[in-house]
C-alpha cells in the first residue's frame, strides 16, 4: 500500500494549499497487515485515486473548520477570538490479505437526517 500512501499525502499537500485549510491538522497512518505484506494487488489509476481522496479530504476539512467555527460563535462571547485550532483530519490506509481500504474521518459533525434523501 505504499504507492496509495503515498497518493494520500499528496491529496492532504493539495488540500492544505487552500488558506481555509492550511492549519488543518490531516495525518496520514497506515497499516499492512503480516499476511498482505506477501503482495496484495489493488488496481487503480493514480490521477483519478488522488482526485477522489482530495475530495474527500476537502470535505472533511471543510466540516470541521464550519463545525468549529459555529461552536466558537455559540459558545463564546460575541468579538472574542477563536482559537484556531480545528480538529484533525485523519486518513487512514490499510490492507489485509484480501483488500485494501482507505478511510477518511473527521469531527465535522456529519449529515443531518433532514438531508439524507437529498444526498443520494
Amino acid at each position: 500500500v505504499d504507492q496509495e500512501q503515498e497518493i494520500c499525502r499528496q491529496a492532504v499537500v493539495n488540500v492544505q494549499r487552500d488558506p481555509r485549510y492550511r492549519t488543518v491538522p490531516m495525518p496520514v497512518e497506515s497499516f499492512v497487515s503480516p499476511s498482505a505484506e506477501k503482495g496484495i494487488e489493488f488496481s487503480f489509476l493514480p490521477q483519478y485515486l488522488l482526485m477522489i481522496v482530495e475530495e474527500l479530504i476537502k470535505n472533511s476539512a471543510c466540516a470541521s473548520v464550519m463545525r468549529t467555527e459555529r461552536d466558537s460563535r455559540t459558545s463564546r462571547p460575541k468579538g472574542s477570538p477563536g482559537s484556531g485550532e480545528y480538529p484533525p483530519v485523519r486518513v487512514f490506509v490499510g490492507a489485509d490479505d484480501t483488500q485494501v481500504m482507505i478511510e477518511v474521518s473527521d469531527k465535522g459533525g456529519g449529515i443531518t437526517s433532514k438531508n439524507f434523501d437529498s444526498i443520494w
